[in-house]
């Protein structure tokens, strides 16, 4: 997908008409600039990448991330600084499926944010709320006053007692409350919920760890077509997953899905959810190769690993086409030693639930 592109990927985005859009950041002289690749049609080819520029000054960019606001319009969120200074900043369109502003200051007071990913997700109410880890508050957000509205001060969701949380993942349960899924220093997943959509936080609590196994790697969180949240996360010994056992509820215990090869830890984990509801979660092996694995049906138990092929360099996408075929996303892996980033690759599935290009 490159076309000259010298960047990565950073993150996906769904255009009001169903276009899907990949958002990347590129060296520049000084700093980085952010980019984008949209659909030249729904379900279709790309069109190619175009600059978004850079903050002033195009100082070091990380962490961006893009949502859908209320209204269909995209907004970029990047955080513009190096080391621990830092600030966010985001852009958006203009109007749905339109042309796009410059970068403006968030203003809210995350500027400190220390590490990756930042996430964003649509309240209840259609408000876009921002989570990220920040120093020594651990997860940070702010959120929209109204729908396609302004920004609210930062506040803090704190950590739980006596344990570092980092790589925040999101997931919405069935009633429309956020729940912030965090991997801790003690090798567990935690959780924190809001009471009630669009309203107040719960306190931290323990999903717990395999009683073999430790979980170090960032979870990632999907939605089963009975509206169960399920949270994947990789470990030692595999890569493991827990669900709810009715929507919003109680939590199972860790369950192993295994390795997707001999020998190999996950250096990325995604997941997306194929037309008839059943999940499927994707992962990259070191300096190996792209693998799957999916429900047999949904809201059920899960096939064997299956290799997609490719040379990925570490981190990996997914999301879905405006007809519901999935399509993964990865950085390509340089020969060399120590290997480096060689691109932007995608694969397809060529009808919904089905073989991949």
């Amino acid at each position: 997908m490159n076309g000259g592109y010298a960047g990565d990927i950073e993150a996906l985005g769904h255009n009001a008409d169903g276009r899907l859009d990949a958002f990347g950041l590129a060296p520049a002289p000084g700093g980085q600039i952010a980019f984008h690749n949209s659909q030249v049609a729904p379900n279709s080819g790309w069109s190619g990448w175009t600059s978004l520029g850079s903050p002033p000054h195009n100082d070091v960019l990380s962490h961006l991330e893009v949502a859908s606001n209320a209204d269909g319009r995209l907004e970029v969120f990047v955080r513009y600084g190096a080391m621990s200074v830092g600030e966010m900043w985001h852009a958006w369109q203009s109007a749905p499926n339109g042309s796009w502003g410059g970068w403006v200051d968030l203003g809210v007071g995350v500027g400190h944010v220390t590490s990756g990913p930042i996430v964003l997700v649509p309240n209840a109410d259609g408000r876009l709320e921002l989570f990220a880890i920040g120093n020594p508050e651990g997860i940070v957000h702010a959120w929209q006053t109204a729908p396609n509205g302004g920004w609210s001060n930062e506040a803090s969701l704190g950590s739980p007692s006596g344990v570092f949380v980092t790589s925040p993942a999101v997931g919405r349960n069935v009633d429309g409350r956020l729940a912030v899924f965090a991997s801790g220093s003690d090798g567990a997943v935690w959780q924190i919920a809001q009471t009630a959509a669009n309203n107040g936080w719960s306190s931290w609590s323990s999903l717990g760890k395999p009683s073999t196994d430790s979980l170090s790697g960032g979870s990632v969180v999907g939605t089963n077509a009975d509206g169960r949240l399920e949270v994947f996360a990789s470990g030692t010994s595999g890569v493991w997953h827990a669900w709810q056992n009715s929507p919003g509820g109680a939590w199972s215990s860790w369950e192993n899905l295994g390795f997707p090869s001999v020998g190999g830890g996950t250096s990325g984990l995604a997941i997306g959810r194929n037309l008839d509801g059943r999940l499927e979660l994707f992962a990259t092996v070191f300096e190996g190769e792209v693998w799957h694995i999916w429900q047999t049906a949904p809201n059920s138990g899960w096939a064997g690993w299956s290799s997609l092929g490719g040379e990925p360099y570490a981190r990996l996408w997914v999301a879905s086409n405006q007809d519901g075929r999935l399509e993964v996303f990865v950085q390509g892996r340089s020969a060399g030693t120590p290997p480096t980033a060689t691109g932007v690759w995608h694969r397809w599935q060529m009808t919904p639930g089905g073989i991949w290009s």
